[in-house]
């Protein structure tokens, strides 16, 4: 049984969606692809790496495997994408632009095996009828793309959150008017820093709390403030407990040399 998601589960899953892009298109061909046992995903043999078709998965089912893909080492997963004229990616949460996009290639199949028909002497075959509406898109190479997807804006996805959107304006005033080599400037831009990973944290977004921690980390070490890192290192640990990742061990190690060298 599928649980009922919230309405704020199903704006922030749209929302990433929405703004998915790919970074680098491929040429291969998805249905020439090794099946798997989930529909929406094939195997590519020539790169080694699943592919998965966005218009066969929900919107949650797609967020989620974004989230997933960046906790894991930071890169994004191979995605097939349909996009309407409007700029929208289509998901199977949208039955009708994803009807429309299989009776498309139907009728792109139907009028090869016609054309095909037609020179080898036999009768063509009959194609389905047209689909009413506005058109899916234009025949250029808007219709579909496939390969590896840019990560989403975490940030901005992060802002649709009144109490992080408020941390981060103050963080944006602060480092406007912090002065060049100012240790009280550089430790008041962590302390908000943290204090923006624990609202994203408690918001359930995660990457973008990692994301703020890895600038907080490189401000704090250049800072030379190592009871600034030691809180950032700390920090860090108890977000990728909560993101349930696994693979700690060289910010505990670096955690651990700076406790050893203040003994």
């Amino acid at each position: 049984m599928r649980l009922k998601k919230s309405a704020e589960e199903s704006d922030y899953a749209a929302e990433l969606v929405a703004g998915l892009k790919i970074a680098s298109p491929c040429s291969m061909n998805f249905d020439d692809m090794k099946q798997t046992e989930e529909s929406y995903k094939r195997f590519c043999q020539d790169c080694s790496k699943n592919v998965f078709d966005v218009a066969s998965m929900s919107r949650e089912q797609v967020a989620k495997l974004v989230e997933e893909s960046f906790r894991k080492d930071g890169t994004m997963p191979c995605m097939r994408l349909y996009r309407r004229t409007d700029g929208t990616v289509i998901t199977d949460d949208c039955p009708v632009g994803l009807r429309r996009v299989r009776n498309f290639y139907r009728r792109l199949k139907a009028t090869a095996a016609g054309l095909a028909a037609f020179f080898l002497g036999t009768a063509p075959a009959q194609a389905d009828g047209p689909t009413l509406g506005e058109p899916l898109v234009d025949t250029g190479s808007q219709l579909r793309r496939m390969g590896d997807v840019c990560p989403p804006n975490w940030a901005k996805l992060a802002a649709n959150k009144p109490e992080i959107k408020k941390l981060q304006d103050e963080l944006a005033v602060l480092e406007k008017e912090s002065k060049p080599g100012s240790a009280s400037d550089t430790t008041k831009k962590v302390r908000l820093q943290l204090k923006l990973v624990q609202a994203a944290n408690q918001a359930s977004q995660g990457n973008y709390a990692l994301e703020v921690l890895e600038q907080a980390t490189g401000v704090a070490r250049q800072s030379g403030n190592k009871s600034l890192l030691a809180e950032v290192l700390q920090e860090k640990l108890k977000t990728m407990d909560l993101l349930k990742i696994v693979d700690k061990s060289s910010v505990q190690a670096e955690l651990d040399g700076l406790k050893k060298g203040r003994k």
